[in-house]
């Protein structure tokens, strides 16, 4: 199995490569699947080729390569769990397993909505079971995250209330 794993990030590697806008969106297919696979090195040098990009996706798997590679909980992996808070609210839900994922996964999802925390969830469930005691950090996370900043949309306030997230 290991094997289909390294063969697999080498194809994923070279797509990165060859395809550097990834309109394929192979960045996703990494994000969602290198904590699964063991292999947070090929997650390592993705965030940085897109600082910008906004998808859930990212953003939940920058926060739990963060958690992955530092060994735990700290203020880096915190600051990306409340940015994957406000990428998409549902996904906590969904994770550890609060909410069901529905059997009839969609087809098509709205960015930060619901359907989009179930198919992400679906998707990267596993990784963030084997990785020990994302779960249980996520969801404590989750109970101190100030919900109603993103109904304001001020990330700044986020930011400045570090003590409360950390």
């Amino acid at each position: 199995m290991a094997e289909c794993y390294d063969e697999a990030a080498g194809i994923y590697r070279k797509m990165l490569r060859l395809n550097p806008d990834d309109n394929q969106g192979v960045r996703c297919i990494v994000a969602m699947n290198f904590a699964k696979a063991d292999c947070d090195d090929l997650f390592a040098g993705v965030p940085e080729l897109y600082p910008d990009d906004g998808l859930t996706t990212m953003a939940y798997g920058r926060a739990l390569w963060l958690f992955r590679r530092d060994g735990g909980e700290t203020p880096a992996a915190d600051e990306a769990l409340a940015e994957a808070f406000l990428s998409n609210t549902f996904v906590p839900g969904f994770l550890p397993g609060h909410k069901k994922i529905p059997k009839q996964i969609p087809h098509h999802y709205s960015p930060g909505g619901r359907d989009e925390a179930i198919c992400y969830a679906e998707r990267a469930k596993s990784g963030w079971e084997a990785s020990d005691g994302a779960l249980k950090w996520l969801s404590v996370r989750k109970r101190e995250f100030p919900g109603d900043a993103r109904k304001r949309g001020v990330k700044e306030e986020i930011r400045g209330q570090k003590n409360v997230i950390n």
